[in-house]
């Protein structure tokens, strides 16, 4: 099973034709990886000479309004509300990706001059969770799909009670981060115990907890107060509705 993500950019003024854009990302977890493109493909920021070139660059004859458009620019209709061309970007870019994994995944264009040197003005990061449904068994037929989730439950302090979900593999085990991204659960094979905190691995936890499995009741840490219990709903939440075929 995979999942297909499109990354859309509206280039804006200040780029020259030769100009071009790479995707990278963080493959479902963490920071996005700026030194390790998702492909070699590069997108040309002026395609078939498209683009806004800038007051006094473009071709005699082909700027609008003081503009400077391409006669290949997009038009009306052709970029998001509010990013039609005079000067908020006369082309749209866009990238399709394959994901595998379930993940929290981060986009972002970089951008190159003719020579692959790095230029100012790359676009912002855009970010989006993708939960991928399992296959159904052989001889199965999978009907429908409910991603699961865990939760935190009792007094404590800080409040980390919440709902939480995998979010990617840390010290080879799953570990998971509160859907609002503000605790994580992890495990450390030296403690051989799991801690939760407000960052992956940062060195101060709130609770832990010393056994093979998250699953459970946590003791205070460095910093926390209470006890807090970590549960699994995915039996009741995460399952497929299967019927049997011929």
């Amino acid at each position: 099973m995979s999942a297909k993500v499109t990354i859309s950019f509206a280039v804006p003024a200040g780029y020259k034709p030769g100009d071009y854009a790479v995707l990278y990302s963080n493959n479902g977890d963490g920071d996005i990886d700026w030194e390790t493109p998702v492909s070699a493909e590069k997108h040309q920021l002026f395609p078939n000479g498209a683009g806004i070139y800038g007051y006094g660059q473009a071709p005699y004859g082909q700027h609008r309004y003081g503009q400077a458009h391409a006669v290949l620019c997009s038009g009306y209709g052709q970029l998001p509300y509010g990013q039609h061309p005079y000067g908020l970007g006369g082309v749209l870019i866009q990238a399709k990706v394959n994901v595998i994994y379930c993940g929290i995944y981060k986009f972002g264009f970089k951008v190159f001059d003719s020579l692959g040197n790095p230029q100012q003005g790359s676009s912002g990061v855009i970010q989006t969770a993708v939960h991928i449904a399992p296959p159904a068994p052989l001889g199965l037929k999978k009907v429908s799909y409910t991603h699961g989730y865990y939760t935190i439950t009792g007094q404590c302090n800080p409040d980390i009670a919440g709902s939480y979900a995998v979010a990617g593999q840390h010290n080879g085990k799953d570990y998971y981060r509160r859907l609002d991204g503000d605790y994580y659960i992890y495990w450390v094979p030296e403690d051989d115990r799991w801690y939760i905190e407000d960052a992956l691995q940062g060195g101060m936890p709130f609770f832990e907890r010393i056994d093979s499995s998250p699953i459970g009741e946590y003791e205070p840490g460095t910093l926390g107060e209470g006890t807090p219990v970590f549960a699994d709903v995915a039996a009741a939440a995460n399952q497929l509705v299967l019927e049997v075929t011929a």
